[in-house]
């Protein structure tokens, strides 16, 4: 049995170790994301843009969360996104893995545990936390039951409503614009009597139904232990 032994921001599991994604570890990454995609697909496929937006966004904005990867005898096999939200109904933070991958050739070495363990330890993750969160595609029986090993239990059915661009960037752009004068709106109202105009009805961007069924805010796990 490896007993781990933590290292700074690492943490080592024999001949591996979780550590912080530094800048370097971008190629790598953006390589690993779409092999993950194309292994368990699920209802949107994120690709090398994708990480590598997130990976600059994490190390701009580190209070979302944090980008931590794998490595084995100095190569990087493994990564995992880490992002942090506050719970009300958990009454805390909650460190919610949003991707998790490792080579197929590292798996079932206890790595998968190896991460969770590091992040109820506090190697990996800099705040006390009141659970960690997490999804699965319906057919990632494999990964359910390492999950479930590690004491995970479903939670509720997960929904998600996605935008074809950002929303905050529309809602910008609406309240930037100036406010019509009241003498502009007193021309505008319809007069007595009459009827207003129908407008035609606005396209409203797609609902795709979330299908993890374990974690509270629907993020999907694919993952070989």
């Amino acid at each position: 049995m490896n007993l781990p032994t933590a290292v700074g921001t690492l943490r080592v599991y024999g001949a591996g170790m979780w550590r912080l994604a530094i800048e370097s570890d971008d190629d790598v990454l953006a390589d690993m994301c779409p092999e993950l995609y194309r292994e368990d697909p699920g209802p949107l496929r994120s690709d090398a843009r994708h990480m590598r937006e997130t990976l600059a966004t994490l190390r701009r904005e580190p209070w979302r969360g944090r980008a931590v990867v794998l490595e084995v005898g100095l190569q990087v096999v493994g990564y995992a996104l880490l992002i942090a939200y506050w719970s009300n109904e958990f009454g805390g933070e909650v460190c919610a893995v949003d991707e998790l991958y490792v080579s197929r050739e590292f798996r079932s070495r206890g790595y998968g545990a190896a991460l969770f363990e590091a992040i109820e330890g506090g190697a990996i993750w800099p705040a006390p936390l009141v659970a960690v969160a997490l999804g699965i595609t319906r057919g990632n029986t494999r990964a359910r039951r390492l999950y479930e090993r590690l004491g995970f239990a479903g939670v509720g059915v997960s929904m998600i409503k996605t935008y074809r661009s950002p929303r905050f960037v529309t809602a910008r752009r609406l309240s930037a614009r100036p406010l019509r004068s009241s003498s502009h709106a007193a021309r505008s109202t319809v007069a007595p009597g009459s009827r207003p105009k129908r407008r035609k009805a606005t396209t409203m961007p797609r609902h795709l139904h979330g299908k993890g069924e374990v974690s509270p805010r629907g993020r999907r796990l694919r993952h070989g232990r």
